[in-house]
């Protein structure tokens, strides 16, 4: 009864209890480590148990910061809107646009009816556009986007499974005997077996066609009729949970098991692949610039270079793993293929869903022109050679620094801009003689496809690509405001030296080789991400890896790098991301289907980021030598404690 009762209020005792528990390290200690120490804990403990909207917890720097004398309000509140910030929204602008004119189930689909609908091939093609959706667009957006689309695939999988475990022993000795077997059943077994099978659905004239069919055409033709009959009964009266729930479909649970986690594996590897892909990313954005200023190394062609290929890495061997583990080593070798008739019921259903979506659209030409043309400007910005950002460039007379005047977030808000400003539907389109818009003409084609209430609703959405109302619906203003309170609890960490702090307790670890450094930082920062929110685990760890990486005089990227990218890699709990939560809640998955499949993926993704950080990024970032931006920092920094 107390367990119960203590569960039941859990968030308001966590609510009420921890500042209070955390009231020594103001009124003992008292130091600004300990200032910022008790917001620092105070917040990651509430994000932990969400006692309180994410977003909310976020905003506490705004009034503890000041309070405690650490920053002055002036100084605090501008972090919530810095450039990385400005980059991350431009980016969720665009992966609204996608999203209301259905571009991405466009990818979708038209990617699975490429691969086909082969299990091993049907899930390969549920890893890639996942992946691929999931660098511009939220990982909880693609994954939600994703399982109602997985889900029908599985219904019409469903049916290549049906006969073999459904019917019961008396059906299965009509099913040999209409494959040509010696011994036919007699018509009173024929009875039997289709009263017992379609005695629920009251299917009375089933059984009289089987018992003429005997009469007329012999057994194997009443073989045939029954073992219709039954499995079409079957296929009514079993819902999937049931079906799954049967010892006998094992195969098939794995393969539903299998797609289901490929949903949350593809949008984890996909969003560390780009800047914008992943909080963790975004926040990792703005403490470089925070702590070593705008003239590092780092920006979206230089994250893209270094995370791009542990990104298809790991998404291939996650299709293999994902094989081994739901349907066993064999699979590899000898895969079980569906028949011919089962291959196009599943490829028909998925034409089906892309027919609705009608032909490509005036707004989705215009999304995917503005898209691409933002994600040139991103590469084409500074891609190992001098790009367009050389032109903004200029030395500053009086300190005689080199000042940047653009940076990645410009052509993200250019991009949303023009989504705001360009039409939804060709305002040329009088001209030509077209009499209505693609999206609002309805045809006796569109009507007997079942397209109608697609093109109902094209002629209800905006005139322009994107407008406020549809923004704020859709644009996840809680994760702004995340990111936001990040960079300002990381901030409040560097200036009151509660980073400096905690780097100076891990001087242990400076007699161990550089190669274990990065290992034992991938490790750390996945374990932590299990427990808490990705953004948490970046804006904790990140400036203290900053702090100890100037500390050792070691290029602050080579910790730095392989952490942020680690806090992505959450596979083993339901409550590790929003991604796995939703996979789980659909009924397939157990805890420990997860762990056990999570665990090995956990090692070989972190092990994968430690070997290409010690491969192939130091030629992208120049890692063996201490850049001069982060001894400039330095110096900057003890002149200012003296």
């Amino acid at each position: 009864m107390v367990l119960a009762w203590f569960r039941q209020h859990l968030r308001t005792i966590v609510l009420l209890l921890t500042p209070l528990l955390l009231l020594p390290l103001l009124l003992v200690i008292g130091t600004m480590e300990a200032r910022a120490g008790y917001i620092l804990v105070l917040m990651s403990v509430y994000w932990i148990f969400e006692v309180i909207p994410l977003g909310i917890t976020a905003l506490f720097p705004v009034v503890l910061v000041p309070l405690f004398g650490i920053l002055p309000s002036a100084v605090i509140c501008p972090a919530y809107f810095k450039d990385s910030n400005m980059l991350f929204l431009g980016g969720l602008t665009m992966a609204v646009s996608i999203e209301v004119w259905d571009l991405h189930k466009r990818i979708a689909l038209r990617v699975l009816l490429l691969f086909g609908v082969q299990p091993r091939w049907l899930l390969f093609g549920f890893l890639v556009p996942t992946w691929l959706l999931s660098m511009f667009i939220s990982n909880t957006a693609t994954t939600a986007m994703m399982i109602p689309i997985a889900e029908a695939v599985l219904e019409e999988l469903k049916k290549h499974f049906e006969p073999d475990s459904l019917l019961d022993e008396s059906s299965a000795v009509t099913v040999e005997g209409q494959e040509g077997l010696s011994h036919a059943p007699s018509s009173s077994q024929l009875l039997t077996v289709a009263t017992e099978t379609t005695v629920d659905l009251a299917n009375d004239s089933a059984i009289e066609s089987a018992v003429v069919s005997v009469t007329d055409s012999g057994a194997v033709s009443a073989a045939e009729s029954v073992s219709e009959e039954a499995a079409e009964a079957a296929r009514v009266e079993v819902s999937m949970r049931d079906f799954v729930a049967d010892p006998r479909n094992q195969e098939f649970r794995g393969i539903c098991k299998m797609m289901m986690m490929s949903l949350a594996y593809g949008a984890v590897f996909g969003g560390v692949a780009t800047v914008t892909g992943t909080s963790p990313n975004v926040i990792f954005n703005g403490i470089v610039q925070e702590n070593f200023g705008s003239e590092t190394s780092f920006n979206y062609s230089s994250w893209l270079f270094y995370a791009f290929p542990f990104s298809v890495v790991c998404l291939l061997l996650s299709w293999l793993w994902l094989q081994i583990s739901f349907l066993g080593l064999r699979s590899l070798a000898r895969p079980r293929k569906l028949k011919p008739q089962d291959e196009e019921r599943i490829t028909a259903a998925l034409r089906r869903e892309y027919e609705k979506l009608g032909p490509v659209s005036f707004a989705e030409v215009q999304c995917i022109i503005v898209f691409l043309c933002t994600i040139v400007l991103w590469i084409s910005r500074e891609p190992g050679v001098p790009g367009w950002i050389s032109l903004f460039k200029e030395v500053d007379p009086k300190t005689g620094e080199t000042v940047t005047y653009m940076s990645d977030a410009q052509p993200a808000i250019v991009a949303s801009i023009l989504l705001f400003a360009l039409p939804s539907s060709n305002p040329f389109a009088g001209c030509l003689g077209r009499k209505s818009s693609p999206e609002t003409q309805l045809t006796a084609d569109s009507v007997s496809s079942g397209t109608v209430e697609f093109n109902m609703a094209k002629a209800e959405r905006p005139s322009r690509l994107l407008t406020w109302r549809v923004v704020q619906q859709k644009v996840s203003w809680q994760i702004v405001l995340l990111l936001g309170g990040g960079l300002a609890l990381a901030e409040t960490s560097r200036e009151s030296g509660l980073s400096e702090w905690i780097s100076l307790q891990l001087d242990v670890l400076q007699s161990l080789p550089l190669q274990a450094l990065v290992f034992i930082v991938c490790i750390f920062s996945a374990i932590t991400t299990e427990l808490t929110s990705n953004s948490t685990t970046a804006t904790i760890v990140l400036p203290i890896l900053a702090k100890f990486s100037e500390r050792m005089q070691l290029h602050p990227f080579f910790l730095m790098l392989p952490s942020a990218a680690s806090c992505s890699f959450a596979f083993n709990l339901p409550i590790s991301t929003p991604s796995n939560i939703m996979v789980y809640s659909r009924g397939f998955l157990t805890v420990a289907d997860m762990v056990k499949t999570g665990f090995v993926m956990t090692l070989v993704s972190n092990v994968i980021v430690g070997v290409a950080t010690l491969s192939y990024a130091p030629a992208i970032f120049n890692l063996y030598e201490y850049p001069s931006w982060a001894r400039n920092t330095s110096a900057t920094a003890t002149a200012t404690v003296l």
